[in-house]
């Protein structure tokens, strides 16, 4: 904040036009002021107008001049902070915004210090700008990124929490339709309603993810969401023989809800990564392996990597079933489509048409 040099007080100004001083202050990006507090005269720096986006000339000549550059909600605050410091002889360090003509705001960081007489008087407060509006909008946009971030990851972690007694109550409903053995209207309407309660809760545990802000997360919530084209009357007749399916998975309620599903298939149950890893050094003749892609102690993919190493065949026979993918590895392998993912909670027909339709790709292949 300084007064615009004029010759008659060139001797007293902040060097502006040349030297080492002023190339310092143009590469840092940060202009100086000194107040002489006695004349109320300001002297400004050449890096300082630059910021400001005034001419040398046309600097401020005093507080009150320099104050009316201010956003009109900050001149009360950073007026009321320097007269503070000036009455307690101590310096100030303040963030504030100031607007340039045109209409541009930018934002500030000043510091000052009050300079006293021989008497130990006030006599001048001297200081510097900085101009952190690029800083502060890159630090704003960070800070958004994270707690969309955070909400994302909260959203693909409810859903899948959800999705796992989801998958049991479909499950259910799917197997009370198949065990009635003669039709009752009543039942059956309130299967129909659970059966549309469940896909309305499902929908929109689906939806979730979509308010990740994360491309990979919201592609995700979409991966395994197809239309089942068979009804849940037509899901028997898809299997030509029973198979053998491995489930992995580490929630009981899921596991014993995918074996009602899969029926007439022979399931085998490993609640982990490693207990699957162990079952199949025993016996690896499985026609399907179906496995949870989030299990803790041991992700999906991580017991794929193994088995791709060990058993080739096998490998191949893989599908993944998930209630979400909340972090960027399990995504971006979900995205490799190397293996079939399919969303909880699944439909019968979906299902078994998969087991099916991985089954005979197998053979095809000769594996």
């Amino acid at each position: 904040m300084t007064r615009a040099r004029t010759d008659a007080d060139a001797g007293d100004a902040i060097p502006a036009g040349a030297g080492m001083f002023s190339l310092v202050q143009r590469l840092a990006g940060l202009g100086v002021w000194d107040w002489d507090l006695r004349a109320d005269a300001l002297r400004w720096s050449e890096e300082l107008c630059r910021i400001h986006g005034v001419p040398l000339e046309g600097a401020p000549p005093t507080f009150e001049a320099y104050l009316a550059l201010l956003h009109p909600e900050d001149r009360e605050g950073y007026a009321g902070t320097v007269r503070e410091a000036l009455a307690e002889g101590a310096g100030f360090t303040l963030e504030h915004r100031i607007e340039r003509e045109g209409g541009s705001v930018r934002v500030l960081e000043s510091v000052g210090t009050v300079v006293v007489d021989a008497g130990g008087r006030p006599a001048r407060m001297v200081g510097c700008c900085l101009d952190v509006t690029e800083k502060r909008a890159l630090q704003s946009e960070v800070a958004r990124a994270e707690r969309e971030r955070a909400l994302g990851s909260f959203a693909a972690q409810v859903a899948h929490e959800l999705n796992n007694p989801l998958t049991s109550l479909q499950a259910g409903i799917e197997y009370l339709e198949g065990a009635l053995e003669a039709p009752r209207a009543d039942v059956e309407h309130v299967l129909r309603d659970m059966r549309e309660g469940l896909v309305r809760i499902r929908d929109s545990v689906r939806e979730l993810p979509h308010h990740a802000h994360d491309p990979d997360v919201v592609r995700f919530a979409t991966l395994g969401a197809r239309p089942t084209t068979l009804p849940p009357a037509e899901a028997s007749s898809l299997a030509a023989e029973p198979r053998r399916v491995l489930v992995v998975d580490d929630d009981a309620l899921v596991a014993r809800s995918l074996r009602r599903l899969l029926r007439p298939h022979a399931v085998v149950h490993a609640p982990s990564a490693a207990r699957a890893l162990g079952m199949l050094e025993e016996d690896a003749a499985y026609d399907v392996v179906l496995c949870d892609l989030m299990m803790p102690g041991g992700t999906g993919p991580e017991l794929q990597a193994v088995i791709a190493r060990r058993w080739p065949e096998l490998d191949a026979r893989m599908v993944f079933i998930t209630g979400g993918a909340f972090t960027k590895e399990a995504a971006t392998f979900a995205f490799a489509e190397q293996h079939r993912v399919l969303l909880k909670p699944v439909d019968r027909a979906e299902l078994l048409a998969t087991v099916e339709e991985v089954v005979s790709r197998s053979t095809a292949l000769g594996r």
